[in-house]
C-alpha cells in the first residue's frame, strides 16, 4: 500500500496502529519505506492471537515536501497481511507562520486592552 505525500518541508511525525491477522503464528511482520529509504521492519515476529492485538508505532521523519510512503507485509503469511489503521503524518513542530500569527493576535489583544483602559 502506497501514498504520495505532498506538503511543506520539515520534521513530521508518522504514526499508525498495526495488528497481526488473528489466528496466525509469528508471520505477520510489516515494513515501511519513505521516499525510497531502506525498508524499516516493524513488529518483527508478531503472532496473531485469537483477536486483534493493536500496537501503535510512531517515528519522526525529515520530509522534503514530496515523498512516497509505502507499507509492505512480510513474513510467511505475507499474502494475507495484518490490519493497518489510523495512519497519520503530521507536523509536530509549529511552522514560523504559526508563531507570527500568535504574535499578531497577542498584539491586537494588548492594543485592545490598552485602548479600553485609556477610555
Amino acid at each position: 500500500m502506497s501514498q504520495l505525500l505532498v506538503g511543506s518541508p520539515g520534521l513530521y511525525q508518522l504514526s499508525f496502529w498495526y495488528s497481526a491477522r488473528p489466528g496466525t503464528g509469528a508471520t505477520n511482520d510489516i515494513t515501511f519505506t519513505f521516499d525510497g529509504s531502506s525498508p524499516v521492519t516493524l513488529l518483527n515476529g508478531v503472532s496473531g492471537g485469537a483477536a486483534h492485538n493493536w500496537q501503535q508505532y510512531t517515528t519522526l521523519v525529515n520530509f522534503d515536501g514530496n515523498g512516497l510512503l509505502t507499507f509492505s507485509a512480510t513474513g510467511i503469511s505475507d499474502t494475507y497481511g495484518g490490519s493497518l489503521d489510523m495512519i497519520s503524518f503530521t507536523s509536530p513542530v509549529p511552522e514560523p507562520e504559526t508563531y507570527a500569527m500568535l504574535l499578531v493576535g497577542l498584539s491586537l489583544l494588548g492594543f485592545s486592552a490598552r485602548k479600553q483602559r485609556a477610555l
